[in-house]
């Protein structure tokens, strides 16, 4: 036969004879194969050891005659430029000789760098057989780097060392079925042995690691063996002897010293064991296979075993094949000790059998010293104490039968971050066949007690009854980091019984018993008290029954102040877990104000459905009423009130009929479905508000119109729509360039959603209205048009669209601007990042001052320029004085210059700046009508004389203003003055100066180019 593959060639030519249809060692051999340009993949796949991870261009030569029990012929392997696991081997090569009774391999060589492996080999066998025979063996290595074993520093980065093997063997193969019955039960016996294994400068990420060294040589009948190693600095010592033969008799000792357990795990490849301390151990083994005796003293100092550190742990181990003897174990950590004892009494060869016996002791142990507990719970201390001991027999495949049972757990002067918890006390006594254990406690000032009673046989059958009083919202909430709603606590009274068998669980009774259960309004500790007591009680105790894996709701009903809830109905634990449940109330939304002075609500809620079906597809029908149901919050923007609609429930779906309402002076409307019957929850979900005020940010108040939709399911939805904006007004406090600057502000950092609201995505456009109309006393005639789209998520929402401002005034930085043009762009579907443009005007003292507003809110850019030109100090001094700056230079000449400001004067002038700059007069406007202030600070003269004009502006149309100014150094300081901007080119201004003179002037103005 022949396979041809490219340049693959195999030819392979064969003849077996057989007797019976079975190869019978005497019958004829014939075989020729011959490979070329072949690989080693291609082998392993027709072989189908496809598992085998080894690769190499292969070449194969054999040629057999004879018998199948006794062949004669020749083989040659090579493999070229190979790896295997990963580890990149150089070549392979080997010759086999077949002669009569013997196969000889004079030559095997593996070569991977400079790293060699050399063996060789013959076995001698019988006449017509090649299962028994004497085999003698020899192999050498040399510069064997651990390094280039890809597999084996996989999860062990930077293992570097150097392995030495030297070792010469010799054994016998003997027939099963001709072996003694006292043999092992192996058909290979080793009759000499001498071997030498050593890895020396073995480095783990840079960190040495010592050396290993191992001999084992055979001495007449036995073989001694010898291990030692300095690894990571321990002392490690190993000797023992084995007969060669027989039931292999063997002694050993062991000792180990300052071992480091971490570098253990870490060279083993075990990193996930987070166990760390220093080990220190001696041990003897003695016995044979089938009656091995050891002892072992072990003890680890400065240690930690998952998270959880400890000063010492200290044991010793007794182990025979009849018998698990743990007579000492004692961890230590501080003050804190725990002592255990142990044994297991097995027949020999099972572990599934036998007699099991315990005993347990501790002091008193610091809660706050253990890390685990530190973690899951932060601030929880007190002391606890254990004792307990037990026997019991392993049974095969069934529950243990415990023969006795004793315990007695304490914890005492429990508390959590100062707030006291109380103690806690069970018991567990054996009285004759049967154990007696009593529970009590005043965990956060509640009283709890339990007795019980189960029998140490059968299915452990018990009788158990748990009586608690007084324990409360607010104490449990402490525990289980729950703070609740300011100012609600409730309580609860009641009694659990338990009985059955504790083995099968599925017929255990139990039943549930509260016969007081309420919530009521604490008193706060401070604030405002809530505008309404909450009062909510039981009507009858509160029934539920456990049956057979069925639990039945009897009766839960509980009443307030026009407010009732029932729950009725069963529910099955297992099978297919079936429901048939029932809940029917009437709750007034007027309770919600008792969680919170900043909640006003008011209202029905009407709820009236049957729960069927199995809890993986529930079937829900029946209906929940709105009526006129209102709620808001001081902290919310708006609110809800006068609320009416229906939800019905009509098995895996819910309807939502038109629910109307109204919010923020506008009608909204809600409709839709919610489909809840399979692995995850299906809705689609219409919402439209007509002529709702939002009230976001708080210096602003827009007016819109809204259609969005919610389609999706509970991990992936898509809110999309359309905003329409009417008008858009800012508070008379408001000015722009400051809510500029705010919104430059970095936002804090969002929480992630998860969830529903985590999958939610946004494709909802924003429009502005054909006639939407901007109100404000900030700015006139302001047109703007919008078209934007909102993307992203709620965590990292996005904007795409622009905001084009086609006129207006607007007041920025306590100026009045004329917008030139403006547009407000919006580029990234992942992040709100506005990106401005705006060209703003105004005139002041004769001079047109236009200012620039560019680029995006975090490196907003603001640049002025003037006509006539000015310097940009100048400006800044013309807009935030109005004074003129001198432009005759005579008069410039004999101005005096101002003399040099101190530290203290550079601080003033800095504060007087920030004040002129920010909208402060609205302050003044509110009380006085002004709607400007402005400062204007002077040192004048040979003495420095400080001088200051404080000037009050209001503009009492678009093209009339009058200011107040008065020199507060002069006796007579007041200057009145009134502009009127008859048109671009025209202005009238009529002026009372300080000596009482009225005089008026006209103004032409003209540019020339």
């Amino acid at each position: 036969a022949a396979l041809i593959r490219g340049n693959f060639q195999a030819q392979l030519a064969a003849t077996v004879g057989l007797r019976n249809w079975k190869p019978e060692p005497r019958e004829p051999l014939r075989a020729d194969v011959t490979v070329r340009n072949g690989d080693v993949r291609d082998v392993l796949a027709i072989a189908e050891q496809t598992n085998i991870q080894a690769a190499g261009a292969l070449t194969f030569d054999a040629h057999l005659t004879g018998t199948i029990g006794d062949p004669q012929g020749t083989a040659d392997l090579s493999v070229m430029n190979g790896n295997y696991e990963g580890t990149p081997i150089d070549r392979v090569t080997s010759h086999v000789s077949f002669t009569p009774d013997a196969i000889q391999i004079p030559t095997l060589e593996i070569v991977s760098g400079p790293s060699r492996i050399t063996a060789n080999a013959d076995y001698r066998h019988s006449r017509d057989t090649l299962e028994r025979g004497s085999l003698t063996a020899h192999v050498a290595s040399s510069q064997v780097q651990l390094a280039d074993f890809r597999e084996l520093v996989k999860d062990r980065p930077g293992l570097r060392g150097i392995v030495s093997l030297n070792a010469d063997l010799a054994a016998n193969v003997v027939p099963v079925a001709a072996k003694p019955p006292a043999a092992s039960s192996a058909d290979f016996e080793i009759t000499n042995l001498n071997a030498n294994l050593s890895a020396r400068g073995i480095q783990m990420q840079g960190r040495s690691l010592g050396d290993f060294t191992a001999t084992a040589n055979s001495a007449g009948n036995a073989i001694q063996y010898n291990v030692t190693s300095d690894f990571a600095g321990s002392n490690i010592r190993v000797m023992g002897q084995s007969l060669l033969a027989g039931d292999h008799q063997t002694t050993a000792t062991a000792s180990i010293s300052n071992l480091p357990i971490d570098q253990v795990l870490a060279v083993a490849g075990r990193r996930d064991l987070p166990v760390t301390g220093t080990l220190s151990a001696n041990g003897q083994v003695s016995g044979t296979l089938a009656n091995p005796q050891a002892n072992l003293t072990l003890a680890i100092n400065k240690g930690s075993a998952y998270q959880e550190p400890f000063d010492s742990l200290q044991t010793t181990i007794n182990y025979n094949n009849q018998l698990v003897d743990v007579p000492t174990f004692r961890i230590t950590d501080g003050p804190a000790n725990l002592d255990l004892s142990a044994s297991f009494a097995h027949p020999a060869g099972d572990l599934e059998n036998g007699q099991v016996r315990f005993r347990v002791r501790s002091n008193s142990i610091q809660l706050a010293r253990l890390h685990t507990l530190a973690q899951a719970k932060p601030g929880l201390d007190g002391t606890v104490q254990l004792a307990a001991d037990g026997a019991a027999t392993l049974r095969r495949n069934q529950a243990p039968l415990f023969s006795t049972l004793n315990a007695d757990l304490s914890a005492r002067e429990l508390h959590l971050n100062r707030t006291q918890l109380g103690d806690f006390t069970a018991t567990a006594e054996t009285a004759g066949s049967a154990v007696n254990f009593n529970l009590k406690s005043n965990f956060a000032r509640s009283n709890i007690s339990g007795t019980g009673r189960m029998q140490l046989g059968g299915d452990y059958p018990l009788n158990a009854d748990l009586r608690f009083s007084n324990v409360t919202y607010s104490g449990l909430s402490v525990l289980t980091g729950g703070g609740g709603p300011a100012g609600f606590d409730a309580s609860t009274d009641g009694q659990i019984t338990v009985s059955g068998p504790v083995v099968k669980t599925d017929d255990l009774r139990a039943t549930l018993a509260l016969t007081k259960l309420e919530a009521h309004t604490a008193a706060p500790a401070s604030g405002a008290k809530p505008r309404v007591n909450l009062d909510l009680r039981n009507q009858g105790p509160v029934t539920v029954v456990l049956d057979r894996s069925v639990v039945t709701v009897q009766n839960a009903r509980l009443a307030g102040p026009d407010t009732t809830l029932s729950l009725t109905g069963t529910a099955a634990l297992n099978g297919a877990k079936t429901v048939n449940l029932r809940a029917a109330g009437n709750v007034k939304l007027d309770l919600l104000e008792a969680f919170s002075s900043d909640i006003f609500s008011s209202g029905n809620v009407v709820l009236d459905a049957a729960v069927t079906g199995t809890t993986a597809q529930p079937q829900i029908n029946g209906q929940l009423q709105l009526k006129n149901a209102s709620f808001n919050m001081l902290s919310a923007p708006n609110g809800i009130s006068n609320a009416n609609g229906t939800v019905a429930f009509t098995g895996n779906e819910a309807v939502i009929q038109n629910i109307t309402g109204q919010s923020g002076g506008g009608k909204i409307t809600l409709a839709g479905f919610v489909s809840y019957g399979g692995p995850q929850m299906q809705f689609r979900v219409q919402a439209t508000a007509n002529q709702v005020h939002i009230n976001t940010p708080d210096t602003v108040t827009t007016n819109a119109n809204a259609q969005l939709t919610l389609t999706g399911t509970t991990d992936r939805s898509v809110l999309s729509g359309t905003v329409t904006i009417l008008s858009v007004a800012l508070h008379s406090d408001s000015d722009i360039g400051s809510m500029l600057t705010q919104a430059a502000t970095p936002p804090a950092a969002p929480t992630e959603n998860v969830g529903l609201l985590g999958g939610i995505r946004f494709d909802i456009r924003i429009l502005t209205a054909p006639d939407v109309q901007f109100r404000t006393s900030l700015t006139e005639n302001l047109q703007a048009d919008a078209d934007l789209t909102l993307r992203g998520t709620i965590d990292h929402p996005g904007m795409l669209g622009r905001v084009t401002i086609t006129q207006g005034d607007v007041v920025f930085f306590g100026s009045k601007y004329t917008i030139n043009q403006g547009n407000i762009a919006f580029y990234n579907p992942n992040q709100i990042n506005p990106i401005l443009n705006i060209d703003l005007e105004t005139q002041t003292q004769g001079v047109d001052v236009t200012l620039n507003v560019s680029g995006p809110m975090d490196r907003m850019k603001i640049s002025y320029h003037s006509d006539p030109p000015l310097r940009f100090d100048e400006i800044v001094s013309l807009l935030a004085t109005g004074k003129q700056p001198t432009t005759d230079p005579v008069l410039a000449a004999y101005q005096p210059a101002a003399p040099q400001q101190n530290l203290e004067q550079q601080g003033l002038s800095a504060v007087l700046g920030q004040g002129v700059a920010n909208p402060v007069s609205s302050h003044l406007q509110r009380l006085f009508g002004v709607s400007k202030l402005s400062i204007d600070p002077q040192i004048v003269g040979t003495t420095n004389t400080p001088q200051a004009t404080l000037s009050l502006q209001q503009q009492i149309t678009q093209n009339i203003t009058f200011t107040y100014s008065q020199n507060v150094a002069a006796t007579n300081p007041l200057t009145i003055r009134m502009e009127w901007a008859i048109n671009p080119q025209w202005s009238a201004v009529a002026q009372r100066d300080i000596y009482g003179e009225l005089d008026l002037n006209f103004f032409y103005k003209k540019r020339f180019h």
